[in-house]
Formats: C-alpha cells, sequence, structure tokens
C-alpha cells in the first residue's frame, strides 16, 4: 500500500469546532513516520508498557491512520494489527485536556469492534497534569522525543535515509512547541529566571518596610506635633 506524503497528509485535516489545529499538525506528523518506517512502527510499540505481545511477528505489519471517524468520534491516531484483530487507539493532547468521557466514548466503540480484551487505549499529551480517565497507558511528548532520539542513537534508521532526516525534523517540531526535554541550558534558564526573581523580590520588600517605617514615623511626628497644639494656650 502505497503511504501518502507528509505535506499531503497534513493538507488532509479540516477545521472544526472541536478539533486544536496543533494536535492535528503533530499527529499527522508523528503518523507518517510510524506509518512510513515498519521498523520504528514496530520498536515504538515494543516500548510501550501496555504492548500486548512480546512476539515481534505479531506487532509487524501494523496499520495506522488517522481521522478514522467511530460514530461522530474521532480518536486521534489508530493501529490496527490484522492478526490477532487487535487496536491501539491513541488520543493526543497539545496544551488543551480531555473532554468528558472521552476515552470512554473511544473504549464503547472499540470493544464493539475489536471486542473488551481487543483493544488499549493510549494517551498522549503535554504533561502528567492532563493524563485523566485512566488510559490504559498514559505518556508524555517527551516520552515519544525520548523513544525517537534512542532509536535513532541505535543507527536506526541509516543517517543519511528520508527516515532518519524527518525524525529529526520531528524531534525538532516538538522541542519549538515546549514539548521535548527540558535541556541543561532551558532547566538553568528556568532556575536562574526563578533566583532574580526571588532576589528582585526581596529587594522591593526591603524597600516596602523602608516606606512604612517612614510613614509610620511620619505619623508619630504628627500625633506629637497635635498633642502639643492642644496644650498651648494659642488655641
Amino acid at each position: 500500500m502505497h503511504n501518502q506524503g507528509i505535506l499531503t497528509s497534513l493538507r488532509k485535516y479540516r477545521t472544526r469546532d472541536t478539533s486544536d489545529p496543533l494536535e492535528n499538525f503533530v499527529t499527522e506528523a508523528f503518523a507518517w513516520l510510524l506509518k512510513n518506517d515498519p521498523a520504528w512502527s514496530l520498536y515504538f510499540l515494543q516500548s510501550l508498557d501496555c504492548s500486548h505481545a512480546s512476539d515481534p511477528a505479531v506487532l509487524q505489519d501494523a496499520q495506522w491512520s488517522t481521522q478514522n471517524n467511530w460514530g461522530g468520534k474521532f480518536p486521534d491516531m489508530v493501529c490496527e494489527l490484522a492478526d490477532p484483530g487487535f487496536a491501539y487507539v491513541f488520543e493526543h493532547k497539545v496544551w488543551s485536556h480531555l473532554h468528558a468521557d472521552q476515552l470512554n466514548n473511544y473504549r464503547d466503540y472499540a470493544a464493539k469492534q475489536y471486542g473488551p480484551a481487543g483493544f488499549r487505549v493510549i494517551l498522549i499529551t503535554a504533561h502528567r497534569g492532563q493524563h485523566a480517565q485512566n488510559p490504559d497507558e498514559a505518556l508524555c511528548w517527551e516520552g515519544v522525543y525520548l523513544f525517537i532520539q534512542k532509536y535513532l542513537s541505535d543507527g536506526r534508521p541509516d543517517t543519511a535515509s528520508r527516515a532518519h532526516y524527518l525524525m529529526e525534523d520531528f524531534l525538532e517540531l516538538l522541542d519549538e512547541l515546549g514539548l521535548g526535554p527540558i535541556g541543561a541550558f532551558k532547566r538553568e534558564e528556568v532556575i536562574g529566571y526563578s533566583t532574580s526573581f526571588r532576589s528582585r523580590m526581596n529587594h522591593l520588600w526591603e524597600r516596602v518596610a523602608v516606606q512604612l517605617q517612614s510613614v509610620a514615623s511620619n505619623e508619630e511626628d504628627m500625633g506629637s506635633v497635635f498633642s502639643a497644639a492642644g496644650q498651648s494656650d494659642d488655641f
């Protein structure tokens, strides 16, 4: 089966009121990598904690798809295995949260299609605070980044291949969106900003304290003046 080019895949998304274009973009780029590199698809599925099979033969020939219409519900990405008729159902979030019963809706539909034990629901988000609704596995995009990084560091695929080049591009995209790991430089920036902010706040409070002390001192002085004036025969 011929897979579409990545730009053609990105173009097919149509704007919907309930969709996030950024999530769509990341989803389609990620799915394209999985569709076009069977070795990466196998590596990723085997890396999942909820992977249902240890035998690579079961996970090969995975069929990846996006924008599946499940009775008016649209899981971001679905991976179907011909044998034994099993599916991995993915929901992706960048900065938004799940809708009410979103994963349960997928479970209900998947149970009818693949049987009660014939699927896994996997949630991928920007941070752990978005993990909810009891998926079979919850990942952060940082974890996906590290999976890809490890895959590339093992020499798969060849550094001169198009797949390697596009995977590097996808990692760059995650970095650009703030979805990759916090590197040492970025972490130092955060710590430096925090230290600088704390220092400025301490300095500000010192100035406020001096001003309050000055006001209190002036009030005492004015109180003394009025007190003395009240005792004077001139008033």
